[in-house]
C-alpha cells in the first residue's frame, strides 16, 4: 500500500502450531492406521485499516485478530 500510516505498537504476526500423531501397521503389514492431531494459533495478524481520505493516509495497518484452527486426519488402509 503506497499511502499507508503504521501503527506505533504494531507487532509482527505469529504463528504456533503443534502435531502429534502416529502410524501402526498389524496383521503382517495387511492392516494400517495413520493418525494425527493438529493445532494452529496465529495472533496479532496485521490488517489494512481503512481511514478518511482527509487524514492524508488511505490505510492504516494495525494488529488484529486471532484465529485458531485444530483437526485430525485418520486414515485405514487394507491390503489384500
Amino acid at each position: 500500500m503506497g499511502n499507508t500510516k503504521y501503527s506505533p505498537s504494531i507487532l509482527s504476526e505469529l504463528i504456533k502450531t503443534i502435531e502429534f500423531g502416529f502410524d501402526t501397521r498389524l496383521f503382517n503389514s495387511r492392516l494400517g492406521l495413520d493418525f494425527a492431531w493438529y493445532k494452529t494459533n496465529a495472533t496479532n495478524q496485521l490488517i489494512d485499516l481503512p481511514m478518511n481520505p482527509y487524514s492524508g493516509y488511505e490505510y492504516e495497518k494495525i494488529n488484529a485478530g486471532n484465529i485458531q484452527n485444530s483437526g485430525f486426519e485418520i486414515v485405514l488402509t487394507e491390503e489384500y
